[in-house]
Formats: structure tokens, C-alpha cells, sequence
């Protein structure tokens, strides 16, 4: 039988004698085979199928959350289903050592900020610390919006500060442009840089009033107001 039928019929034992029975060089192929598959599932057999995969081999299948993106594409992933806080709960309980690297490599792929939210609380990650402390490492519009949203929300002139030095040594056109969101919305006027494109204390409220204003700006893009 053919993988993707074990998983199509939800047939974990015979899915993991399957995977037992093969060779490393076998199993190696069906990883990526099954990564591929994964792509082509709903959002519940998604959650089903990637937890037994990690019950049966953790480090062989956490990759298998890049298939998120197909679901968050087309919004059809559901954070809040019965299979994906069983799944969570049993990553937490089993190997929450992996939540991190999980979420790092979920969130550039996810599209609207309810989703990013939700999957932060599905793995229970609810203060803006620790939002931050893995929001920073991403460079995505997206992402760089929710960790805006998420210091707004902590209120901590230092750690706005850090974020600030932190991003704006990454030399790119976006991170200049976000370095200056932040040091102009946080009032960090005793930071010495120079952008070519800076934000007016007029313009702060239509920037962050909304995700598109601030993608528009992020972009290289005066606001219109």
C-alpha cells in the first residue's frame, strides 16, 4: 500500500509498521515524499497525520509544517481544531524544546496576522517577550508588523531600543525602513542614524493604523494622507 493511503484511512499502525519496515536510504525518499503529500491535505488530517509522523520520528518529520503554507494560503488552517491543540499539546508535553524552531519556520509562511496570533496560542506562547524574541529573527512584512504591534503592547523603552539596534544592523531596505518606524514611534531620538526614507511624527498614525499602511511604507513607499 502506498503512503498516502495509510494516511488518506488513518491507519497510524499500519503507516508506522510501514516506515519500520524500510531501508534508511527508503526512508530518506518517503520523507520528502511524504512532505510533498502533505501539501494536498485538509486542515484536520494535516494535524492528524503530522502528529503520528512525530510520534514515530520526531526529528525525521518536524519539517513536514512547511506544509502549512497551502492551508494558510488559502485560509483554510484552523489553529483552534480539536486535531491541531492535540497535536501542540502532545509537541508541548513531548518535546517542547522544538517549539521554537517549529514556529520559526511557520511563521514566514503564514498570511494574515489572526493566523500568526493563533498559532502563538495554540503553543501557548502569550507574553510579548517572548512574540518578540521570535518575531525578530523573521523579515517578513508581515512579521515585522506583529512585532511592532507586540512593542506597542510591552511598553519597555529598552527593549524597543534593543529591537531598534538589532534590526538595523541587517543592511537591507526593509530593515531601514522598519528601524525607522520604531525610532521615530518610540521616541529614540538619541540614536544617531540617517535613512534615506524616514517616517514624520505626522505620519506614525496612518502608517500603523492598519497592516497595509504599514506594508505600503515597509515597501519603500511614502504614505498618502
Amino acid at each position: 500500500m502506498q503512503i498516502s493511503k495509510y494516511i488518506e484511512s488513518r491507519d497510524w499502525e499500519g503507516l508506522s509498521l510501514q516506515l519500520s519496515r524500510m531501508s534508511n536510504s527508503e526512508f530518506r525518499r518517503t520523507e520528502t515524499t511524504i512532505r510533498t503529500y502533505m501539501q494536498s491535505l485538509d486542515n484536520a488530517l494535516f494535524w492528524e497525520a503530522w502528529q503520528h509522523l512525530l510520534e514515530y520520528r520526531h526529528q525525521a518529520f518536524l519539517a513536514c509544517v512547511l506544509s502549512v503554507r497551502h492551508l494558510a494560503k488559502n485560509n483554510k488552517i484552523d489553529f483552534k481544531s480539536e486535531e491541531a491543540q492535540r497535536c501542540a499539546a502532545w509537541i508541548i508535553k513531548y518535546h517542547s524544546d522544538e517549539v521554537v524552531k517549529i514556529l520559526r519556520m511557520a511563521i514566514p509562511l503564514l498570511c494574515t496576522e489572526t493566523q500568526i496570533s493563533e498559532i502563538f496560542n495554540l503553543f501557548g506562547i502569550d507574553d510579548e517577550e517572548s512574540w518578540i524574541s521570535i518575531l525578530i529573527r523573521e523579515e517578513t512584512p508581515l512579521s515585522y508588523y506583529m512585532l511592532f504591534r507586540a512593542l506597542q503592547k510591552a511598553d519597555d523603552p529598552a527593549l524597543s531600543r534593543a529591537v531598534f539596534l538589532n534590526i538595523i544592523k541587517r543592511n537591507t531596505d526593509i530593515s531601514f525602513n522598519m528601524s525607522s518606524i520604531i525610532k521615530t514611534y518610540f521616541g529614540l531620538d538619541d540614536v544617531k542614524s540617517h535613512f534615506a526614507q524616514s517616517v514624520q511624527p505626522y505620519e506614525l498614525s496612518h502608517i500603523t493604523r492598519s497592516y497595509d499602511n504599514f506594508y505600503y511604507y515597509l515597501m519603500g513607499k511614502q504614505p498618502t494622507i
